[in-house]
This record gives C-alpha cells, structure tokens and sequence, in this order.
C-alpha cells in the first residue's frame, strides 16, 4: 500500500545534463499567458536542508495555470516566486512534502479565500490530479499529451534518488518514445529547482524505460518515477458562493498526514465551525430563516477518475431530518463532480452525508478505492422566488411613487 502521505524529502545539488533550446521538442508547453513555464529555484540550491522542491514545483504549476495574483504579479514567472513565496512561509522549506496537497492546499487558502490577495474566483484551473505509483512509458506519453492541450494539463513529476531522497520536476516538454519499440534515447525537458542552468530554465535528460519498464532518466542522478501530479482545468462555484462562506478540506501538504479545515467567505465567522459528526457526517450550522432559499454546492476533487456508483450516494439532511438528492455535474475525466442542492429556505443546520470515511481523512489509497485529493463546499442564501418577486413588485411601486412626486 502507497500513498502520497509517507514521508518525502528533496535532494539538493543535484549534477545535471546540459540544457537544450526550446526548440525542437515533439511538445514543449507553455503558462496560459504564453511565457515559458516557471522555474522557481530554492533560496540556495546548495543548502542541504532545504527540502522545498515540493513547493516550487507546485508553485510552477500553480502560477502556469494563472495562479498567484497577489501584489499584482503580471507574468507567469514572477507568480510562481510569489506563490512559493508563500508555501515556504507558510510550511518552512525544511519539510518534505507533496506537490499535490501543496497546490490543493493554496488553492483553497489563497486562490478561492475571498480574504486573500490571491484570490481568483473565475480561475477553473482547479483540478488537481495525482498518479501514485511506479510511471511508466505510457504514463509518460501520457503527461506530454496533456501539456500539449490547448489547454495543458501541468505536470510535476517525483523522482527517486535513493532510498531516503527524492525530488520533485516540474515537466515542460520532450520526445515521444514508441513504447512499443522502446529506443531508450528520447529527451525530455524540465524545470529543477536545483539548478539555474546559466540563465535558461530548461534542462534536458533522456528518459529511459528499462526492462522492468519503468521511467528513468539516464543522465540525471536518479532512478524510478515514482508519483505525478497534475494541474487541470477542472469546475468552479460561482464567486457569490466563494464570498457567503466557503469551507475547505485539504490534507496537511507537508507530508503530516493531517486533513485540515479552511473557512473564508463573509459569514464565516457568524457560526460554528463545520464538523464531522462521525466518519461519514458532516455538520454545517446556519441560522434558521424560512424567508431565504439555501444554494449549496460540494465541490470534490479526485485523484483519478471518480467511482460514480459510491459517489452518487452522497445526499445531504436539513434540520427536519429531510432527505435531499443533488444534481451532479461532472467535470473532465470525471477528476471532479460537483454536488448542487437548493432548498426552499435557510435551515438552522444541515448535514452531508458521506458513503464513507475517505471524505474525513483524505488519506490517499488508490487500489482500495480512496481517492479525495480535497473538496470544497459552498453556500449562498438567496430570497425565495415568493419573497423575491414581492421586493420587485414593491421597488416597481415605490418607483412609480418617486417620479410622481417629482412631478
């Protein structure tokens, strides 16, 4: 059994191939703003202690996707040192870590936290997809057809070093290899976070596929692949949402195992927090109002495609122990859905109910079928169509009143 929770330290200084133009290459990506891919270095890439490959690689993706707004950065590159900037504060750059939970973690905290400069509501790259196992060459052909999407799927790749060390690359681009006829001499291009490489951020290995057939780079001081995460267009909640209140649950992305709460949004502090009443429940508290409708949304984040047959059995309960059934919308791959209910007032409390306890902890084992990278839930209170219709009526009237009494 693997997960992306064990422990996962960064290697530092490592010896590196010659860099290459970005020319030439069967796919070479870029940020959605057309400049390069970032390349964020550590402070001092000779520091032995500085485990934060994790954090610069998810802040490359991050900032790729159009990420880290704040202290209005205008390029992609100068993003990616601003998100980085804050992973390491945050999170200290001596502890190992998880590209996947760091970017799953920011997001929740920066890019949909209505309180934060960073914040982004009409952003979708918000899908976060991991791979946890041993790659391969199909795996391979399939991280160079995602980045060369129109809209590209970023990549970070987990690389072993030895038993104890490993270390995390930001893929940029490369050469296809036929893995029907392996040739071993295929180059592929990358961001290190080692290495400034003399002024250009591209660095170039060869990979190879051995016969066991798992990916290795040649020329480069490591060994398997041992995880990828990716950075995808995914689904979004409407800003309004994000604004009301927005709680998120995300696992602690410096490898501690822990499945943390965020809450933002302007009524975030207007009532208990949100908590699991048991391994399947999860409680949120309101204020009654029989006047306002309830919009919720549960925004669920997959490692791989979701298993719509356990999926489908989420249902949320109001405060009258009433049973309600969402509409689903299913993102891309189904690497997402999104749950909607809408009730005809504001409950004092409602409840999601869960099939499972993999909501609760996110801990990550794909072959057992538990596969939360993170969700989200939202919630808006809008007056009821009754209601609603009425304060018009009356504006109109008032209205009407106004401009007589100008006359």
């Amino acid at each position: 059994m693997r997960s992306q929770r064990l422990t996962v330290w960064c290697c530092c200084a490592l010896i590196a191939a010659a860099a290459g133009p970005a020319a030439a290459w069967d796919v070479y990506a870029n940020s959605r703003d057309g400049t390069a891919i970032p390349d964020v270095n550590k402070l001092d890439p000779n520091d032995l202690s500085d485990a934060s490959c994790w954090q610069a690689a998810a802040a490359n993706l991050l900032a790729a996707g159009g990420w880290g707004i704040g202290a209005n950065q205008q390029d992609a590159r100068s993003r990616a040192k601003h998100v980085y900037a804050r992973l390491s504060n945050a999170w200290g750059t001596g502890a190992p870590g998880n590209v996947g939970n760091a970017m799953t973690w920011w997001l929740q905290n920066h890019g949909r936290n209505n309180a934060s400069t960073d914040y982004d509501p009409n952003n979708s790259y918000t899908n976060v997809n991991m791979a946890l196992r041993t790659l391969n060459c199909p795996d391979y052909r399939a991280l160079l057809n995602g980045l060369g999407f129109q809209t590209p799927k970023y990549a970070a790749v987990l690389w072993r070093v030895d038993d104890d060390t490993n270390h995390w690359l930001t893929l940029v681009g490369g050469d296809y290899e036929q893995c029907d006829q392996i040739t071993n001499s295929k180059q592929s291009v990358w961001h290190d976070s080692d290495r400034t490489n003399g002024g250009t951020p591209d660095d170039v290995y060869t990979s190879a596929f051995p016969p066991d057939a798992t990916w290795d780079l040649f020329d480069y001081v490591v060994t398997d692949a041992d995880e990828y995460d990716q950075l995808c267009l995914g689904l979004i909640v409407t800003g309004v949402q994000l604004a009301e209140y927005h709680v998120g649950r995300c696992c602690d992305p410096a490898g501690g195992g822990v499945a943390l709460f965020c809450e933002s949004g302007d009524k975030a502090d207007d009532y208990d927090d949100p908590a699991f009443e048991s391994d399947y429940v999860l409680r949120i508290d309101n204020e009654f109002d029989p006047n306002r409708q309830k919009q919720i949304s549960l925004l669920i984040d997959y490692a791989g495609p979701a298993n719509l047959a356990v999926e489908q059995q989420i249902y949320l309960l109001d405060d009258k122990n009433v049973h309600h059934d969402p509409l689903i919308t299913h993102g891309p791959d189904d690497t997402q859905l999104l749950f909607e209910w809408l009730l005809d007032y504001q409950p004092a409390e409602e409840r999601v109910v869960f099939p499972d306890d993999k909501y609760r902890t996110l801990v990550l084992d794909l072959l057992n079928g538990d596969d939360v990278v993170g969700w989200e839930l939202t919630s808006y209170c809008v007056p009821e169509p009754m209601t609603l219709a009425f304060l018009l009526s009356g504006g109109v009237v008032l209205g009407v009143r106004r401009r007589k009494a100008r006359r």
